[in-house]
């Protein structure tokens, strides 16, 4: 079975709540090495599904993974003007995969990297909205107001007043 087969029945899984089946048919093209795949977002997905299954080791190994991917990718289209709406897809991609890693630092009682990951996600999300020419962005592949980008700002900061707490 070729990549490309697998990451289809992979992201069909996915969309359809199968995590299991989801994980088995995007592990196999992890090792792979190939600018043609987005091994950011198959990396993301399989954190997703790992945190919904209780698996938090292993979701956060993976969301780590797709952090870093993620951000070099978003480094190669800062410097690109022409690919806004990619630039803005890998933003969103990062602050969740953010705000991801920093709930379940929290669940870890880990409270300083759980302030890190949110810091560091509020100031991603941040500085998009403060962008002047960015109207609309895309979450997941459903746009997004700005409206919204402030009410996710929103959600971060109450996340990160609600672990000063403690």
């Amino acid at each position: 079975v070729t990549a490309d087969v697998l990451i289809k029945m992979g992201n069909l899984f996915y969309e359809q709540g199968d995590y299991e089946n989801a994980i088995n048919a995007f592990s196999p093209i992890l090792n792979r090495q190939s600018e043609k795949y987005d091994f950011g977002d198959i990396f993301y997905k399989m954190g997703i599904m790992y945190n919904k299954t209780e698996d938090k080791l292993d979701a956060f190994e993976k969301f780590s993974t797709a952090r870093e991917i993620t951000k070099q990718h978003k480094k190669c289209y800062d410097k690109d003007d022409n690919n806004e709406l990619q630039l803005q897809t890998l933003t969103n991609r990062l602050v969740s995969i953010l705000r991801n890693m920093g709930m379940i630092h929290f669940e870890w009682e880990e409270y300083d990297q759980s302030l890190e990951c949110l810091t560091e996600a509020f100031q991603t999300l941040k500085m998009q909205h403060e962008t002047p020419e960015i109207l609309i962005t895309n979450r997941g592949g459903v746009l997004a107001t700005p409206k919204q980008n402030l009410a996710d700002l929103l959600a971060i900061s109450n996340n990160m007043a609600f672990i000063y707490t403690k």
